[in-house]
Formats: structure tokens, C-alpha cells, sequence
């Protein structure tokens, strides 16, 4: 299916040497986590861009976001970055020299369109390794894609803080218990090799940052192993506050290591703290094989059950079979792209592989086995 021989021999090789899903899954997600060469490879990139921008933006910054920092992401992810303008004038204490530029006379949207055209030239014509450079002027926040040859990545370039935002809450929950981000990893695979997740965009199937959320929200309502959005802002003090250039401030609690007991419930829990991962999955299929999506939305925001209908009455927008509010933005539905058939096929598939569980153990030691033969035949000595 395309995939790379790295990786296809490292699944062999996992299934060969492990035969509990437990140790799988954790030898499967230390295996393609992002590694600290990986970050750094990204921080990098974002340094090339800011160098060529300061020349006409002084003071402005590239921040990454998404994958690359929230501590989900793989070392093959892409890089999705942030441009961030300084809220006031940038100038050396003492100096004599102002810098000047134009005021913008046009919409918020339409300079935006401006600015994305001029990265994208200079990415284009004097940025070395940046190759196959495109705009995207009509989705909701315009970006600039490329691919950094030099470093193997693909790359977007963005305004909108509210990714931003979002990294930084996915990596307090991903450090809230050392079972969230294997369990997120365990179901993102789970869903490509079910064809749940596509590499095309736009697509009517699932994103990683989709299924993400559905973890989120399964581990704040069946287990209380997360706090939602609303509790860390309700616990957060005047110190606690995200303000990224001209966006709106995010305030919520940062610094949950005097809190995490309260928090996570598994602390206080024996029965939670003694969950495995692969209980942890299996609880996951049967959530959402019974969730009813016609009726309820998935909200990580209140981490509680939300009425759909009556949610869809105050927002205006059309009705969507699955809704997923987003946390930043809560009048947003961010599985909006996804078909009804993508809904079915997901609850159908989460049925089924609930009602497989008992016998995957089973099936493990019997590829084991059948890997022995072909070895005992290849290597008789």
C-alpha cells in the first residue's frame, strides 16, 4: 500500500518479538513517536522562513504548531506553521531609526491573501529546498503549502492562532496520563488500515486531528481520566494566559502538577489506574459502536453529553453527521467534511472490532508461529 519498508519491517518485527497488544502498541508508538531530531528538523525549517521574512516583517515570528509540538505526532507528520506579526512597533532602545511600513487599507481576509502571496513568491524564487509552492485562497484561513526538499517535509504556512491554541491544550491532556497519547496512536492506526483516514484533501473521511478529539472525549466521559477545557480554564489564574499577536488570549490552567490527583481520576482510582491501553481501546469500540451521533455531539470543551439538535438550532449552519464542537472556536464543527457513509462505516467497523478482541491474542501467537516455520524453512540451521 505505499508504505515505506522502514515501516513495514518494523511492524514485522513487532509482531514477531511481542505477542501482548499492550506491548505492541507501546513498542509500535516509542518506535514512530516524533523524536528530538524530528522537532528539531522542524524548528529549522521555521527558522528559514522567519529569516527571510524580518527583512520586511522585523519582529515577526513562525511558530510551529499542531503534530510537530502537541506530542502526538510521527516523525513522518507534516509541519503546520503559524506567522505571527508583533502587536507594536519593534525598534532598539536608544536608536535613532524608525522603522516604516504601509498601513493596510484592505479587510482582514483580503491582506491576508496579500501576505500569503508574497511568501509564497519568496519561497518560491529565493528560499532554498522549497519546492512544489501553492496558495489556497478560499478555504476559511488562507495558507500557503510547500515541500521543503532539504528536509523531507511538507509544509504549511497559516495566520490563524487558533491551531496554535489548540497544540498547546492537546499537549497538556497527552501529559495528563502516560496511556493518552499511546492510546490516541493505537486508534489513528487502527483507522488507516481501515481506510477510516485518507491522504487526499479535501476529504469526507476522518483526520487524525478528528480522532484525536474522539479519544479526548471518550477518556473525559466513560473514564474521567481527562479534565475538560472548561475545568482547566475554571482552575486557571491571571498567569495562566496564551496571547498570540493580534488573536484573541486563551487562559486556562498550564501547570497541572499540583493538580493532576484532582484532574485524573485514575489517581484516586484503583480500578481506572489498573486499565490497560488495550482496555483502554477495547472500551473505546464499545463507546462509539453504541454512541448515537444523530443525537449527540462530541464535546471536549464540557467533556459531558451534548444535544445535537439543540446545538444546531443556535448555530447556523447545516446539519452534519457527525459533529465534533470545536474547543477553540465552539460554534465550529470540526468534523464538518465528514460523509454520513464515513459515520457508518466507522461505527460499523468499531462493532466489529469489539466483537474480535478475544480472539486478536489468538491470532497473534498464530502468525508467530507461522513466522517460525518460514524461518525454520529459509534457516533450517
Amino acid at each position: 500500500k505505499n508504505k515505506p519498508l522502514f515501516e513495514i519491517n518494523q511492524v514485522i518485527l513487532v509482531y514477531f518479538h511481542y505477542s501482548q497488544i499492550d506491548d505492541q502498541i507501546m513498542e509500535m508508538f516509542n518506535t514512530f513517536k516524533m523524536s528530538p531530531t524530528s522537532e528539531k528538523i522542524r524548528f529549522l525549517c521555521c527558522e528559514q522562513v522567519e529569516s527571510s521574512l524580518k527583512g520586511c516583517f522585523p519582529g515577526s515570528r513562525i511558530l510551529p504548531f499542531g503534530s510537530s509540538v502537541n506530542s502526538f505526532g510521527k516523525r513522518a507528520s507534516d509541519l503546520d506553521m503559524l506567522i505571527v506579526h508583533p502587536t507594536s512597533s519593534v525598534s532598539k532602545k536608544g536608536s535613532r531609526l524608525v522603522f516604516h511600513s504601509k498601513s493596510s487599507t484592505s479587510s482582514g481576509f483580503d491582506s491576508g491573501k496579500l501576505m500569503i502571496s508574497n511568501i509564497s513568491f519568496s519561497l518560491q524564487n529565493f528560499l532554498p529546498g522549497c519546492q512544489e509552492i501553492s496558495h489556497i485562497f478560499h478555504a476559511r484561513v488562507p495558507i500557503v503549502k510547500y515541500r521543503q526538499d532539504f528536509l523531507d517535509l511538507d509544509c504549511d504556512l497559516s495566520f490563524q492562532a487558533s491551531g496554535y491554541y489548540m497544540s498547546s491544550i492537546l499537549y497538556l491532556w497527552g501529559n495528563t496520563d502516560w496511556r493518552v497519547r499511546p492510546l490516541v496512536f493505537a486508534v489513528r492506526k487502527w483507522a488507516l488500515e481501515h481506510n477510516l483516514v485518507k491522504s487526499e484533501r479535501p476529504t469526507k473521511y476522518f483526520t487524525n486531528f478528528q480522532l484525536t478529539l474522539m479519544v479526548v472525549y471518550f477518556l473525559q466521559r466513560k473514564h474521567k481520566i481527562l479534565p475538560s477545557l472548561e475545568t482547566l480554564q475554571r482552575l486557571a489564574n491571571e498567569d495562566d494566559v496564551i496571547e498570540v499577536g493580534n488573536e484573541e488570549s486563551l487562559k486556562y490552567l498550564q501547570d497541572i502538577s499540583d493538580t493532576v490527583h484532582v484532574l485524573n481520576k485514575s489517581y484516586t482510582d484503583p480500578n481506572l489506574q489498573a486499565l490497560s491501553v488495550s482496555q483502554l481501546l477495547e472500551h473505546f469500540f464499545d463507546f462509539y459502536s453504541d454512541f448515537d451521533y444523530n443525537a449527540h455531539s462530541i464535546c471536549v470543551m464540557t467533556g459531558t453529553e451534548q444535544n445535537k439538535n439543540q446545538r444546531q438550532k443556535n448555530v447556523i449552519r447545516e446539519r452534519s453527521p457527525i459533529d465534533i464542537i470545536n474547543p477553540i472556536d465552539t460554534w465550529l464543527n470540526c468534523s464538518a467534511n465528514i460523509s454520513s457513509d464515513a459515520v457508518l462505516r466507522f461505527k460499523r467497523l468499531c462493532l466489529e472490532t469489539l466483537q474480535r478482541f478475544p480472539q486478536v491474542q489468538y491470532s497473534i501467537k498464530l502468525l508467530q508461529f507461522h513466522i517460525h516455520i518460514q524461518n525454520d524453512c529459509f534457516f533450517p540451521f
